[in-house]
């Protein structure tokens, strides 16, 4: 048995690494704990579809959730060589809603920006005009 957990670091081929032993194995298995689901990266993102992928073509997977599951379960579904073990379709569904292109989408559009203020407080009303110059009186001879 192999195990792909030393490829954590995700060096520049470590996807090429991980999917490479996926596609390999005769099994695979999620561990769909609280830490898996508050933290799932565009790292997981891409091993979930590669996992999904494997399940369509046919490769056993388990699904872990260690909130519903003892890890005996595990083993004894090894042990009995059965093909799945937890919900595949609640893993899948939260991958294709919790990914972070889904986020993205989901997310609000950012609200406009409001008008930035005047410089200077406008002017209510002009002026009054200087009154006119009194006319001209005729000029005395």
């Amino acid at each position: 048995m192999e195990y792909t957990t030393v490829h954590t670091a995700q060096k520049d081929d470590w996807f090429v690494v991980w999917s490479g032993k996926a596609r390999q194995a005769d099994y695979l298995i999620v561990l769909f704990t609280p830490e898996y689901k508050g933290r799932f990266t565009e790292a997981l993102w891409m091993e979930a579809q590669c996992v999904h992928e494997l399940h369509e073509a046919g490769t056993a997977v388990y699904i872990f959730d260690s909130e519903a599951m003892k890890p005996a379960e595990v083993y004894m579904n090894l042990q009995d060589d059965v093909k799945s073990m937890g919900s595949f379709s609640e893993w899948w569904d939260f991958c294709q809603n919790n990914h972070p292109g889904a986020l993205a989408a989901a997310a609000p559009a950012p609200a406009a920006p409001a008008p930035a203020p005047a410089a200077h407080a406008p002017v209510a009303a002009a002026a009054p005009a200087p009154a006119a110059a009194p006319a001209a009186a005729p000029a005395a001879t």
